[in-house]
């Protein structure tokens, strides 16, 4: 006889085999799910330590990130640049059409710009900044 406060279980074995096997698959998800938050975390640190600005704009150019490099470069506050378009923070003096359009229609996850840019200060002040723009289209893998 059984202790009631013991759960039975009767699983024909093709079931149990069944379901040991589905066990197994969410195991290893759970594993690989932590595996991927503990490379995120790494990266977020990496970044944040970064001596270079880093600044993440989703498809229309909201800031959804910027890191303390940015801060200190144009003495914008993290806090006041998320939610708000790049181009409202980081104005520019002098930049051709041509480069200006092909920066602002990255959205086809293509293409990439580098070069030197006089971005305004919180100040008002210009400094050149060599900039590197490129889309990362994170929704495709």
């Amino acid at each position: 006889m059984t202790s009631l406060s013991t759960p039975q279980c009767l699983v024909s074995s093709d079931r149990l085999a069944a379901t040991v096997n589905e066990l197994l698959q969410v195991r290893e998800y759970e594993l690989t799910v932590q595996r991927r938050l503990r490379a995120a975390s790494a990266l977020l640190v990496a970044v944040e330590a970064c001596k270079d600005g880093v600044l993440i704009t989703g498809p229309q150019h909201t800031i959804q990130y910027a890191n303390g490099s940015i801060e200190k470069m144009f003495g914008f506050r993290v806090e006041e640049l998320l939610g708000h378009q790049a181009q409202d923070y980081f104005q520019t003096d002098r930049l051709k059409p041509e480069i200006d359009e092909r920066i602002n229609n990255f959205n086809d996850g293509k293409g990439e710009w580098e070069g030197q840019i006089a971005h305004r200060r919180k100040s008002g002040d210009s400094v050149p900044i060599w900039n590197r723009i490129l889309p990362v289209n994170y929704h495709n893998g």
